[in-house]
């Protein structure tokens, strides 16, 4: 996967990248992968992976080869993970039960990570040959105990053969033992690792080429097409809507910033984009709609093909509006195709005149204009996503600060986690159920993707008007299943009345116990000129980790209106500032 990214970035966008030259301690690389943002190809969507690197603040990239080991169920349910961090950051001691571990086990702070440091142990302090240190690590693996009891006489003998006291072998054998249960093949993790520093240096150092080229590779993939759009808004990229006259099959770079691929089109096959971009190549970009109407392949380029090019907007460089050409496109169809005959029949002027005849276009009926809404909506049908804008764009700080989770992120809650979702309902199905009532099957759509909503009864006859609502709603929901976007709704509210509504129940501030007294009184005045019946608590993060939750008195009750919140952020910062 990896080549295929770096392929498409040489092949399309002209990047010239020889990846063994690519730094593995660059600055730059380590500050993207410690902020914890998705890197690309290899990607660390868990958000539980996210938090890891957030804590662990990987500089070395041997960080980075045993943080891909330790994210693993076994290893963060037994603790491993909290103490290599804590030995990564000097918060713990790092020890070694004897000083012929150091070099093994040096580059994991002193703990047994890799299935190979357990056979660099059996071989260094018992002598193991390394066939018989590979059964060890086999046997360890699997917990096949008469096996490690056998194992574990020859390990002891063997290490006091060498001169280490007995009691310091056994004890060795089984700290190996137990954190060999947890051991990942060291192999797996460099692979995994190298992948995924190499796609995050493309991203620090070549942002628009690397996106491009991601965009490119899934293109037949409207969800994560979504994802990647907004992943491009975050990191302040420009992507231009797709045009015939300056686009190409897939997504490319400009000046400008990252031209959608025309290949990303729903209706417009690879054939029809070749003919279209073969004829530009031949004779020039075109001029107008007629033009381009007279020049392409009837064949090829038929008028379903025109229709879904002039919804998706890659025709809006031609002069006209995209309800004109809609509007009139059956006569500028019927002009083309006589213009085309005209030269297979090879007419000409009848006087002689060897130069070109001035062509007549046809006059266009006045056709109304597009609302935005409507533009939009013809933008999403022809490319499963809005591109020039979004009717949520508008809203996107409030859906921020009043959301606990996205379409990209709910994939990663568990199930049956509460969660507050936020966007436009984009379709609705209604159903009765056996006893007659009725419910409802939604889809909510945010600015990254999409959320499956299943309305029961009761909550439809409570939510019914923001059921059906055109604006902006709030859900809290409950995952159905871990791993599915997919919310058993519990309540519906719109955007617009969820603080006047009293829709929440909590607001969560984060403090430093160092934060100034100036600050702390900022806090106080602000949360007594917003009165509500949201409770406020004081969640007081201290550096060893330990979180102490207080909760405010009612007199600091608040409703978390918008000004309210982007008070509090701009305070504490936008992390520390939650609703629920």
């Amino acid at each position: 996967m990896l080549h295929k990214t770096v392929q498409l970035v040489r092949q399309t966008q002209g990047v010239a990248l020889d990846l063994d030259a690519i730094p593995l301690d660059d600055a730059e690389t380590f500050r993207l992968l410690g902020e914890g943002r998705t890197v690309g190809v290899f990607q660390f969507e868990s958000r539980g992976f996210r938090d890891l690197l957030r804590k662990l603040q990987p500089q070395h990239f041997e960080d980075l080869v045993s943080l891909v080991a330790l994210y693993r169920p076994g290893p963060l349910g037994s603790g491993m993970v909290e103490d290599f961090i804590a030995r990564r950051h000097g918060r713990r001691a790092i020890t070694y039960e004897l000083p012929e571990l150091e070099p093994i086990l040096r580059s994991t702070y002193g703990v047994i990570v890799f299935q190979e440091q357990v056979m660099q142990i059996a071989t260094t302090l018992a002598g193991f040959t390394l066939g018989a240190a590979d059964l060890l690590r086999r046997a360890m693996g699997k917990k096949q105990a008469e096996v490690m009891a056998k194992q574990r006489q020859h390990f002891v003998q063997g290490a006091v053969q060498r001169g280490f006291p007995e009691e310091k072998a056994a004890k060795i054998f089984d700290l190996m033992a137990y954190f060999a249960g947890y051991g990942f093949n060291r192999s797996h993790s460099v692979a995994y690792a190298l992948i995924s520093y190499r796609t995050a240096f493309l991203k620090a150092h070549y942002p628009r080429e690397f996106m491009a080229a991601l965009l490119t590779s899934d293109m037949d993939h409207s969800e994560r097409i979504a994802r990647y759009l907004a992943e491009c808004r975050d990191m302040g990229l420009t992507v231009l809507p797709p045009d015939v006259n300056e686009g190409d099959y897939g997504f490319t770079v400009s000046s400008q910033g990252i031209r959608f691929g025309l290949g990303a089109i729903k209706g417009v096959g690879q054939s029809a984009i070749g003919s279209i971009l073969e004829e530009r190549q031949a004779h020039g970009p075109f001029r107008s709609f007629f033009d381009f109407c007279e020049r392409v392949d009837s064949r090829q380029v038929n008028r379903k093909v025109i229709e879904s090019l002039i919804r998706g907007g890659a025709l809006d460089s031609l002069g006209l509006s995209r309800a004109q050409m809609l509007g009139n496109l059956p006569r500028v169809l019927e002009w083309a195709q006589r213009q085309q005959e005209d030269r297979q029949q090879g007419q000409f002027s009848l006087f002689g005149n060897a130069a070109a005849p001035a062509v007549t276009v046809p006059t266009l009926e006045p056709v109304a204009e597009w609302s935005e809404s409507e533009r939009l909506a013809a933008e999403k049908e022809a490319l499963g996503f809005y591109i020039s804008s979004h009717p949520l764009l508008a809203v996107r700080e409030p859906l921020r600060r009043l959301t606990t989770a996205s379409s990209q992120t709910l994939a990663e809650c568990r199930s049956e986690q509460l969660v507050i979702v936020g966007g436009l309902i984009a379709e609705r199905r209604t159903q009765l159920t056996k006893n007659g009532e009725r419910m409802a099957f939604l889809t909510l759509e945010d600015l990254e993707g999409s959320v499956e909503l299943v309305v029961f009864p009761e909550v439809y006859r409570r939510c019914q008007e923001a059921c059906e609502s055109e604006a902006p709603v709030l859900v809290w929901g409950r995952v159905e299943a871990e791993g599915e976007n997919r919310l058993i709704a519990q309540r519906l509210v719109p955007l617009h009345a969820a603080a006047t509504q009293g829709a929440f129940r909590c607001l969560t501030l984060t403090l430093s116990p160092s934060l100034p007294r100036s600050h702390l009184e900022r806090l106080r005045e602000a949360l007594t000129t917003a009165p509500g019946p949201c409770q406020v608590l004081l969640a007081l993060q201290f550096a060893d980790g330990e979180r102490v939750v207080l909760r405010a008195g009612e007199r600091y009750n608040v409703a978390p209106s918008m000004a309210l919140l982007a008070t509090l952020e701009e305070l504490l910062g936008t992390q520390s500032v939650q609703v629920s």
